[in-house]
């Protein structure tokens, strides 16, 4: 072998080494950072928020000292992903997979919610209602930004019973297009597999209970002349819901009712004792001290919760309401369905 094969088959040699080297660096360059990542991810993560202190009264039944511990609270986070799975989003932020009683399962229900904000607080009032027998009719406003909207097709898409309104309005705070916008869903209700009993409205001033979308003469009557008038949602469902021929109809209710607790800043001091978080177009976005209030007022829903403000007040009033749910249920409970445990039961319920 000559001088000049050998040096060129040493430096062959040599490059190979190198290379290797260099693989192999990368290679663990790469792990790495991919440990260092996801380590970092999971540190920077933000713990649950514990509860309030003054959540304990209504959190136990019997002991106030009871400590409970919030569950997976990263509940955006599943919808703002680029992938995500199904099967662990119902699991993960705890979704009802199966109805709670034979009753509920015989008398199904349908929901419209007409949203156009507050991601978290629509997945948390959806989990809080839903039930598979059920069907829930999304109404999401035209004018939304178009990562909410991407969001909550995300959201439906996950549910069979769980759909899109296949019309979108532009809703205008108190103009009959508000209005319009329940219309919409509720023509996409007839259509429905699901043979629902009553519909419920879940963003408007009124709850409906109804059993059917056929309306009299009158209340097509009610509905043009609605077009003109201001804020036609809060009075046009109230107002069928008190015509002797509307299926369902309360002839011998009033104005006010149990259907929904609203604090109106013109109230204070008749209806309530005042608001203890903050008006918004003089409703009252309530805070953790309008708790007591609301929850002695027995009404079945309570309006308006945001997220950004005084989000405690929402835990704890979530909290109760499964807790509650869950204590009337005549199936066996899931470890999946609980959205906190007690420290001293990693499975019991109030």
């Amino acid at each position: 072998m000559t001088a000049s094969s050998m040096t060129a088959s040493y430096i062959k040699c040599h490059l190979r080494w190198k290379r290797l080297i260099f693989l192999l660096c990368l290679g663990m360059s790469t792990i790495f950072f991919w440990m260092t990542t996801t380590w970092s991810t999971k540190t920077v993560l933000p713990p649950c928020r514990p509860f309030h202190a003054l959540c304990r009264a209504f959190l136990s039944a019997s002991d106030n000292q009871t400590e409970w511990r919030r569950r997976d609270c990263q509940i955006k986070s599943y919808l703002t992903n680029n992938t995500l799975q199904c099967s662990k989003l119902m699991k993960d932020l705890h979704f009802i997979t199966r109805p709670l009683s034979a009753e509920e399962e015989a008398y199904p229900l349908a929901f419209i919610l007409t949203v156009h904000k507050e991601l978290e607080v629509l997945i948390r009032l959806l989990r809080a209602i839903y039930t598979p027998q059920n069907i829930y009719c999304v109404h999401v406003d035209a004018k939304s930004p178009p990562e909410y909207k991407a969001s909550v097709q995300k959201l439906v898409s996950c549910f069979e019973n769980v759909f899109l309104s296949s019309r979108s309005e532009t809703a205008i705070y108190a103009g009959f297009s508000r209005l319009k916008a329940d219309l919409n869903c509720m023509s996409d209700l007839v259509t429905s597999k699901v043979s629902w009993r009553k519909v419920v409205n879940l963003c408007g001033q009124d709850f409906p209970l109804m059993s059917n979308l056929e309306l009299s003469p009158k209340a097509r009557d009610l509905l043009e002349w609605s077009r003109d008038t201001y804020s036609p949602d809060e009075h046009y469902w109230v107002t069928l819901n008190h015509l002797t021929e509307a299926p369902g109809s309360n002839i011998a209710g009033g104005w006010e009712g149990s259907i929904r607790a609203i604090k109106w800043k013109d109230q204070t001091g008749k209806q309530h004792n005042g608001c203890n978080g903050r008006y918004v177009r003089s409703i009252c976005v309530y805070g953790l001290k309008d708790l007591p209030w609301l929850i002695k007022k027995e009404s079945m829903f309570a309006n308006k919760f945001e997220n950004d403000f005084e989000p405690e007040a929402l835990d704890c009033l979530e909290q109760w309401h499964r807790n509650k749910l869950l204590s009337h249920t005549s199936v066996p409970i899931e470890p999946s369905w609980l959205l906190a445990t007690r420290s001293n039961s990693e499975h019991a319920i109030a």
